[in-house]
């Protein structure tokens, strides 16, 4: 479920140029954006801030952050870890219920200082310690989404979406991104049908936010014309990869009997899941369920939240809920 963070890293590859940026007056962030045009894929930029990082690109998932990879070179390449290395704990405290951002947050730190992690190395019985020591924070620019997601990270929506529009006829991160975009209105003029037409392409390259958002479009006729049956089959599809909102609607589906047979155990099982995976919202959605085999006259009558907020992060937000501010996402920083 989780979006996997844009790579932050902390040394440059013997192949790129490295561009080397400082914060001034305005700040960090607009420093990094001011960057951006000028940077090729393969490029670097370098980031001078009091700020450090480890060189990791990670994802999360019920037990915690999993490993994408670590920049050779970096801190974290260095310290050995590698893809599918799982780490349970920060400076001991553990972050299986932990949102991402602020377990991302616990590994970085002032350039210098050690972050001490707990990690389960793939295909290992046991967790080993790894202390690591923050560097400086580079951004690669791996390829054209790249930028969209730095954008997105520094809440420049407007660029992000100039960045998405080119890369949108064939990725489709680009194509979810835009099509979150669209339906919240963020960044660019709100278009049901746009954001249901990328959705759509998207959610048919297996991408599980684009499949949950076009579940949302069905459920609302927005877009397309309003059909409860093919909701339920997208979101279905999309919980099945994961995607922690997608399971919460999918429970909500089996609850209110949306596009299918009321079904209150299966919608207790994928309220579980979506709880499991830290999405608390779901919580609340289960215990209106009542004892188990029960359904609550209140549960019986109530429908589906209704769709997304924020358009960046909205990728990684189920309806009403803004996005990337991680209420319960994933997504979405690194460290």
């Amino acid at each position: 479920m989780r979006a996997i963070a844009f790579a932050v890293l902390l040394a440059a590859s013997a192949h790129a140029r490295t561009i080397n940026v400082a914060e001034d007056g305005s700040g960090e962030f607009a420093a990094v954006l001011d960057a951006l045009p000028a940077a090729q894929p393969g490029d670097v930029i370098a980031l001078k801030s009091k700020q450090g990082m480890v060189g990791l690109e990670v994802k999360q998932d019920r037990q915690g952050l999993v490993v994408v990879r670590a920049l050779p070179g970096s801190p974290a390449y260095a310290a050995g870890l590698k893809p599918g290395d799982r780490i349970l704990l920060i400076d001991d405290r553990d972050i299986s219920r932990m949102p991402l951002a602020q377990a991302v947050q616990l590994i970085r730190g002032a350039p210098g200082t050690t972050v001490k992690l707990r990690v389960l190395k793939k295909g290992a019985d046991t967790a080993e310690p790894v202390s690591i020591v923050r560097g400086q924070a580079l951004f690669a620019i791996d390829d054209g989404f790249s930028k969209v997601e730095i954008a997105r990270q520094f809440k420049d929506v407007a660029a992000a979406v100039r960045y998405a529009l080119p890369l949108a006829k064939t990725d489709k991160r680009a194509q979810s991104f835009l099509a979150f975009a669209y339906y919240n209105g963020s960044g660019v003029s709100q278009d049901y049908a746009e954001s249901a037409r990328l959705a759509k392409l998207s959610a048919e390259a297996g991408y599980a936010p684009s499949q949950r958002l076009l579940g949302v479009l069905y459920f609302e006729g927005k877009g397309v014309d309003k059909d409860l049956a093919a909701s339920a089959a997208w979101t279905r599809k999309a919980a099945l990869q994961g995607d922690a909102y997608a399971e919460r609607n999918l429970g909500q589906d089996y609850a209110k009997g949306i596009g299918m047979a009321p079904d209150p155990d299966q919608a207790r099982v994928w309220y579980r899941k979506a709880i499991a995976a830290g999405l608390t919202l779901a919580q609340k959605d289960l215990d209106e369920l009542g004892p188990e085999g029960a359904m609550s006259d209140e549960t019986a009558g109530q429908l589906p939240a209704s769709p997304a907020a924020a358009p960046a992060p909205a990728e990684h937000a189920r309806p009403a809920v803004a996005p990337v501010s991680l209420s319960g996402a994933e997504e979405e920083l690194e460290p």
